[in-house]
């Protein structure tokens, strides 16, 4: 036999220790921040060629007989001609790309880098400087034509560009431990007969209060 366990529901009184009550990149010295610089050089802050670019496909397929890849050659020389007449490349591409995933953002595929496409496609992008526009670029998928409207070259960023963006990533992890070491040991201080508004006043932290809740509810912001 199994017994159903009782049915009841209560109303807690809490403090949230959250990282973000204990965050000060200010505390982070120089050269915390170097060293993390030296060790983590080669896997944060090393940057791939990176390329933004958007296309407008024709689709064929890997298996397209002859008259289905003359269709859709004609149909993309038809997009090119409107494109050399000044048409904007992402209205355009709202209008004639058969890619699903990028066709409504104006064939906007984002920010890559190399080995994220399929040959074809990364030779011609790659070969485009920001503003540029491919001929026709045949895929498996069909036919393309891309436009590169951004690029960043590969190389490190340096300690200075960084230090700031370091200096939070360090104070977050110090303040993850901070909130825990400080609710830890605040338990422990109200164990022993501190009550929870004075060690409220001294965190500075409200005490917030919940409505009646049963076992399997979630608590916003706490959780189940």
């Amino acid at each position: 036999q199994t017994c159903a366990l009782p049915t009841y529901s209560v109303r807690l009184r809490y403090m949230a220790y959250t990282p973000e009550h204990f965050t000060d990149p200010d505390t982070v010295g120089d050269e915390e921040i170097e060293e993390y610089y030296v060790l983590n050089e080669e896997t944060e802050f090393t940057v791939q060629e990176t390329i933004s670019a958007r296309h407008i496909l024709k689709t064929t397929g890997p298996d397209a007989d002859e008259e289905t890849k003359q269709a859709a050659r004609a149909a993309i020389d038809k997009v090119i001609e409107r494109l050399d007449a000044g048409e904007d490349f992402a209205e355009v591409a709202k209008e004639e790309s058969e890619d699903k995933g990028s066709g409504t953002r104006g064939g906007d595929l984002g920010s890559f880098t190399r080995g994220r496409m399929v040959e074809p496609f990364e030779d011609a992008a790659f070969s485009l400087e920001p503003g540029e526009r491919s001929g026709v670029v045949e895929s498996k998928f069909g036919y393309h034509v891309i436009l590169v409207y951004d690029r960043q070259d590969a190389g490190t960023r340096t300690l200075e560009e960084v230090h700031d963006d370091i200096a939070k990533k360090i104070a977050t992890a110090q303040a993850r431990d901070n909130a825990f070491d400080s609710a830890a040991g605040d338990a422990l201080t109200i164990r022993e007969g501190t009550s929870f508004e004075t060690l409220a006043a001294e965190r500075d932290i409200e005490i917030e209060t919940t409505s009646p809740v049963s076992r399997g509810n979630t608590i916003p912001g706490i959780g189940p």
